[in-house]
């Protein structure tokens, strides 16, 4: 029973809402409503992109004007600029580069729409259309934007008007910065993830050099110093049991082998830069590994260069 009350009067409640909205707002109950509704989805925006068409429909719509448009402040060292995110009956214009000066009013005017002789650099923004009034969005002392309407068909806008104006602009000027800051949050914090990211992937490839660089070292002591030593020892055991002429002469030979291998050995202790680089320089490391291949190789280097120094990262390379 009590649903079906409900439903019957439904259209009398609508009704009775709308004459209590004349009674309290008099003449000028479409406003205000809206501004209320306006409210409400502010709350519930998810970003300035779903706000600012509705903002300036529900200006244009409100006050019955013929068009209303938002632009944002984009911050800049000499002045600023402003940039059109919104119009209803208007089409936009390009962003428009303010003054100082300029600047500084649509600060210093947060209560009260701006009106009289406005800049001449912000009648670019509504394409040359006279407005009838703008106000400025302002979070604190911070400039958000702007927020400007056309005139009235055959009605000038009042100070009712303007007054209502100026709510829109304090209602949407908090939530619009905001939208922005929450914006600029995610941007940062996705960057931060991606940095994160990177992080862990330089160090995962890190990891994976020293590995590298681990095996390299076990390669380069099973091929090479490890196989020296092996025939160094076969060697020394076939020199004591010869003749001890052959013994000597045997042993002769295995000296410089044995001082192959320590120096070997020593490249291996100190890595990428071996002894030699970082006594002789460049041309002497090189003529030195080459002697080191299980090939016929031969370096030719200009004489200026034999004695010459460079960066040690250059001679490592």
């Amino acid at each position: 029973l009590a649903l079906l009350v409900t439903l019957a009067f439904q259209p009398a409640r609508t009704r009775l809402e709308r004459v209590i909205e004349r009674i309290v707002y008099r003449d000028r109950p479409r406003g205000y409503a809206l501004l209320t509704r306006f409210g409400e989805t502010l709350r519930a925006a998810a970003s300035a992109g779903e706000v600012t068409p509705q903002l300036a429909e529900v200006i244009r719509s409100g006050l019955g004007v013929s068009w209303a448009g938002v632009w944002v402040y984009v911050a800049a060292d000499r002045g600023g600029a402003l940039r059109s995110v919104a119009a209803a009956g208007i089409d936009p214009g390009p962003s428009v580069l303010l003054t100082p000066q300029t600047s500084a009013r649509l600060r210093s005017s947060p209560e009260r729409a701006l009106t009289g002789d406005l800049p001449p650099e912000l009648g670019l923004l509504w394409s040359g259309r006279t407005a009838a009034a703008a106000v400025s969005l302002l979070a604190g002392e911070e400039l958000v934007g702007v927020l400007a309407c056309g005139q009235r068909p055959d009605d000038p806008l009042g100070e009712h008007d303007h007054e209502l104006l100026a709510q829109f602009a304090r209602e949407s000027a908090l939530a619009l910065r905001n939208l922005r800051l929450e914006a600029q949050l995610r941007e940062r914090l996705a960057q931060i993830e991606k940095q994160a990211e990177e992080l862990h992937r330089s160090r995962q490839r890190l990891v994976g050099v020293q590995d590298e660089e681990r095996r390299r070292i076990e390669r380069d002591l099973h091929d090479g110093v490890q196989q020296q030593l092996v025939a160094l020892a076969a060697r020394l055991r076939r020199a004591s049991i010869a003749t001890p002429a052959d013994a000597s002469r045997v042993l002769e030979q295995l000296a410089p082998e044995a001082e192959e291998a320590v120096f070997a050995l020593q490249d291996l202790a100190r890595g990428i830069f071996p002894s030699v680089l970082a006594d002789q320089g460049l041309a002497a490391a090189l003529r030195t590994q080459a002697a080191r291949m299980p090939m016929a190789i031969r370096v030719e280097a200009e004489p200026s260069l034999a004695s010459q120094r460079f960066d040690r990262e250059l001679e490592a390379a």
